[in-house]
């Protein structure tokens, strides 16, 4: 009786250790045919300071039975770097993954990017993990400067100067002075300090635009705004000047058709300086036939007139040269196109025919 129940006994245990195993075996098989790591979730760095680095770890953990290799870390920025100190975690094992952010060298407010995780098992599986890493960068106190990019109008070897206003918080403007840089375009900072840094009491700055270039150029450049402490660039200014001429004529260019001979055609011309004031003009002349009156002794406008008393007809381009009572002289390109219709036997008494 005794033996009967021993070998039942056994015979339970045995299935029990078979189904034990095996149900093991399935379950680390199982196992091993997904991610063999666990990797933490994303990072949410909170508010960063706009020259801050901040760093946050998370924990990488072995689930599998064999050694898994870190292969490559890859982050989506610059302005972020990750790093293990070990390249391999063993099974049942977990290291540490330290992500560090550079807020100085991200843009704008929102701070989002990706470390991606590369692995790779002892049985040659690779696999890869993501990690999210979030913040929000505080820029109230960052110094930014009011307009945020210039484009200046400047008169052919003149000057023009605008004045440039520093926003911040106390916090931000509190290392001023500061360092300017400038580039490209032939400008002079001017500040509230003599050696041209940036002063503290108006958080202004005067840029002087002096060009050497010709009318109808654009010279660009670009200024930067370095904090003294951080030596960090906290602002970059762009500037487009555009240089014209100091006097401009009204119109720019004549075109002026003379279809009858003995005709005359009035043109209304006058001068403008680069304020938009008028400029008399005392004298015109060039190789163009034209007589010039002024409409009122007081005006500074004056009525060009051409007549077509050449010939033959045709088309002529001359230059107008007006003489200003500075004695600048503004050129204006003319065109003129002449032609003359006759009546056929007109000065004959011959009457016209149908034949050709």
């Amino acid at each position: 009786m005794y033996a009967i129940a021993l070998k039942i006994a056994v015979w339970v245990l045995g299935a029990a250790a078979v189904v034990f195993l095996s149900f093991g075996a399935a379950r680390l098989v199982a196992k091993e045919s997904g991610n063999a790591l666990r990797v933490g979730g994303g990072i949410d760095l909170g508010v960063i300071e706009p020259f801050a680095t901040v760093s946050a770890d998370i924990l990488v953990r072995n689930e599998s039975v064999d050694w898994v290799h870190i292969e490559d870390l890859i982050t989506t920025c610059g302005c972020v770097k990750a790093a293990m100190a070990a390249d391999s975690v063993g099974p049942a094992q977990a290291a540490t993954l330290r992500i560090v952010a550079d807020a100085s060298k991200a843009g704008g407010e929102r701070f989002s990017q990706t470390v991606f995780l590369i692995a790779r098992s002892a049985t040659g599986r690779r696999e890869q993990h993501r990690i999210q890493v979030t913040g929000q960068i505080d820029r109230s106190g960052d110094l930014r400067a009011t307009p945020g990019r210039l484009y200046v109008v400047v008169p052919e070897g003149g000057e023009v100067v605008r004045t440039i206003e520093l926003r911040g918080s106390e916090a931000g403007v509190a290392t001023l002075p500061a360092e300017i840089e400038y580039s490209g375009a032939n400008i002079v900072v001017r500040g509230d300090n003599r050696d041209g840094a940036i002063g503290l009491a108006k958080r202004t700055m005067s840029v002087v635009c002096r060009p050497d270039a010709a009318a109808g150029e654009l010279v660009k450049g670009e200024i930067k705004i370095i904090l003294a402490g951080e030596r960090e660039v906290a602002s970059v200014l762009p500037i487009t000047l555009e240089v014209v001429k100091p006097i401009a004529p009204s119109p720019a260019a004549l075109f002026v058709a003379l279809t009858e001979r003995g005709a005359t055609v009035e043109v209304p011309f006058a001068l403008h300086s680069f304020d938009g004031s008028t400029v008399r003009v005392e004298s015109i002349g060039g190789d163009a036939p034209v007589r010039w009156r002024r409409t009122d002794p007081d005006s500074d406008d004056v009525i060009l007139t051409f007549a077509n008393d050449e010939w033959p007809t045709g088309i002529s381009r001359d230059v107008i040269r007006a003489w200003t009572s500075q004695g600048d002289v503004v050129e204006v390109r003319l065109v003129i196109v002449r032609s003359t219709v006759e009546t056929v036997g007109a000065d004959s008494g011959e009457q016209p025919t149908d034949q050709p």
